[in-house]
């Protein structure tokens, strides 16, 4: 009798073995060791297993692209938005933390959300409140995109017991970790929890079937994705990701956040036509909006030159990001300008580490021919920022089910981020995480890494 495997998260556990609600381990490659996944998917220690721990999986995934943390300048309704929940969460950065942690654990454990507890119901509250401001974001992020193509040629449409997933687990991920993330989720790209839980289901399908490689699969990973969008309702929008692997759709509430009826799409392995969904662009309202959607044209039409000769005028990612050095600084240093500054006093509370070996934080770097590090093309394309970098190398530095509890608190109530200017174009960053704190300068046109320093608390 065959068991489905059941949505998993991705952790660093040595054994298969959990309790509660049982695990499905499942054996599937570590996809850090090939690349970065868009919006720098972070995975965290160096994980044999997948262990099926549903909110989890699906909070780690939506950390990619909705981070935040004060700010001082808030240039869109976006950001002044964002910082207004930030001031919301202050408490809960210091001096109730442990009432944010007792909720996750509490959520984990129980594997749906407690109602009666105080701080759920602060949460809920403040959406509550703040409902017309979620609903517009939300909807404006969605009108920005393209109506879905009629067919999809070329893709396999599977149901989800195909993909061994348990239906049942699959909607909880839909509805307990959206409306968990529902006070951080501001746009559609934010809303795309089930488009990564497939992910490794979809490899392992197409191995078994297709006999892809996994550098086969990561490839057509590289070449990005496109979102389409299309109103059904009110209140629900059809919202599809497509990349050239696997596609995926669902429905999502964006009063509630809650995503359903999803589905799932998988590449048969032939060749595209030329210049399939080259047209499916997006509208950009932002200078970081339009280096993303530059970015993603590039990306998609590299799959063209490669398998039809076809000059789309973008040669490589690398290519891009030379052309583009400029415009990735300026949006960096904007971005980093406003955190705020270390407190002068701060490093009385901790002891100094040996410093962690760059390669352990920084899995997808790259050694110049002077030997220094340097972030590779396929972390440094879709940094517009630095949520992506401190999100990395925070998991890296998680060391078991704690800290991915800790990590999740980190994100919900906002990150103690500090930034300090260096010299021109090169930014310290430093977190406090935890019981540690970690360090490291970022020249952030040239993506080079150094001077990696690591702190824990002191005792008492």
């Amino acid at each position: 009798m065959d068991v489905q495997h059941k949505p998993s998260v991705l952790d660093s556990m040595e054994s298969a073995a959990c309790s509660g609600i049982g695990c499905w381990p499942v054996e599937v490659p570590d996809f850090r060791d090939i690349m970065v996944l868009p919006e720098s998917l972070p995975l965290p220690g160096k994980p044999k297993r997948m262990i099926r721990q549903g909110y989890l999986c699906g909070l780690f995934f939506l950390l990619l692209v909705n981070s935040s943390t004060a700010q001082k300048k808030y240039e869109t309704e976006k950001e002044r938005f964002q910082a207004r929940i930030d001031a919301f969460m202050q408490p809960y950065r210091s001096g109730k933390e442990e009432a944010l942690q007792r909720l996750l654990m509490r959520i984990e454990a129980e594997q749906s959300l407690p109602e009666d507890d105080s701080t759920y119901m602060a949460i809920n509250a403040f959406h509550t409140r703040n409902r017309k401001t979620y609903n517009k974001l939300r909807l404006n992020s969605l009108k920005r995109y393209p109506a879905p193509p009629d067919t999809f040629p070329g893709y396999e449409q599977l149901s989800i017991s195909q993909l061994d997933i348990d239906q049942t687990e699959l909607d909880r991920i839909g509805t307990l970790v959206q409306q968990m993330a529902n006070i951080r989720t501001l746009d559609v790209e934010e809303s795309a929890t089930v488009q990564y839980v497939l992910l490794g289901s979809v490899f392992k399908y197409l191995q078994d079937n297709y006999g892809v490689p996994l550098s086969g699969f990561m490839e057509g990973y590289s070449y990005g994705h496109l979102i389409c969008t299309e109103k059904q309702d009110r209140e629900h929008w059809q919202v599809t990701w497509v990349n050239r692997v696997y596609i995926t759709r669902y429905r999502w509430n964006i009063a509630t956040n809650v995503v359903d009826e999803v589905k799932v799409w998988v590449s048969d392995g032939e060749i595209r036509s030329a210049g399939w969904l080259s047209d499916a662009t997006f509208r950009a309202d932002t200078p970081q909006q339009e280096l993303m959607r530059d970015v993603s044209a590039c990306l998609w039409s590299l799959y063209d030159r490669k398998h039809h000769h076809t000059d789309t005028g973008c040669e490589s990612a690398l290519g891009f990001l030379e052309a583009n050095r400029d415009r990735y600084a300026t949006l960096r240093d904007q971005r980093i300008g406003k955190l705020p500054r270390l407190p002068e006093d701060w490093e009385e509370q901790y002891v100094r580490k040996e410093a962690p070996i760059i390669d352990d934080l920084f899995l997808p770097v790259e050694r110049t021919g002077e030997g220094a590090y340097r972030l590779s093309e396929s972390m440094s394309i879709s940094e517009f920022g630095y949520q992506n970098i401190l999100n990395h190398v925070q998991v890296r530095l998680s060391e078991g089910p704690v800290d991915n509890i800790q990590f999740i608190k980190s994100w919900i109530a906002g990150y103690k981020a500090y930034a300090t200017p260096v010299e021109k174009d090169v930014w310290r960053l430093t977190v406090r995480f935890g019981s540690g704190a970690f360090s490291f300068t970022w020249n952030i046109r040239t993506d080079i890494i150094g001077e990696e320093q690591r702190w824990e608390k002191k005792a008492g």
